[in-house]
């Protein structure tokens, strides 16, 4: 049963067209910290993940969206969806507009979801935008 989390977890973050993928993302948020093949899964998918997406978006713009959720904090990520929706359609390329489509629905999830599922969607956060330094050199 545990190897068919990891193979659900792993189609859901290195599918390219995320939007099929909103009934999917609670996975990702909504993990026991505990299970550690499960995170681990999670995270490979992620570092494959990004290596296609990196291309597409500079590590300086990830980090702007990372600041504005880092700083805004977990109870107050619905002040931030019009800013998420008005970053994703200034981008020129469809991958960036996806990434950064990913990001928000994941948000969107999290915000209609409890604290833990809102302090696991920073968590992640921080793992895209580690994986996208790592794989962007």
């Amino acid at each position: 049963m545990g190897n068919n989390n990891q193979q659900e977890d792993k189609k859901i973050i290195e599918m390219h067209y995320f939007k099929s993928l909103h009934n999917e993302y609670k996975n990702i948020l909504d993990y026991d910290s505990n299970n550690t093949s499960r995170i681990k899964t999670i995270m490979d998918s992620t570092s494959n993940m990004m290596k296609h997406y990196c291309k597409y978006l500079t590590y300086n713009q990830l980090r702007a969206v990372h600041h504005e959720i880092k700083s805004t904090g977990a109870n107050s990520l619905v002040n931030l969806m019009p800013k998420m929706a008005y970053m994703q359609a200034r981008q020129d390329k469809k991958e960036a507009r996806d990434l950064l489509e990913f990001i928000r629905e994941l948000m969107e999830l999290s915000i209609d979801s409890n604290e833990i599922m809102r302090k696991n969607f920073i968590n992640y956060m921080d793992a895209i935008v580690a994986y996208h330094k790592f794989h962007g050199k």
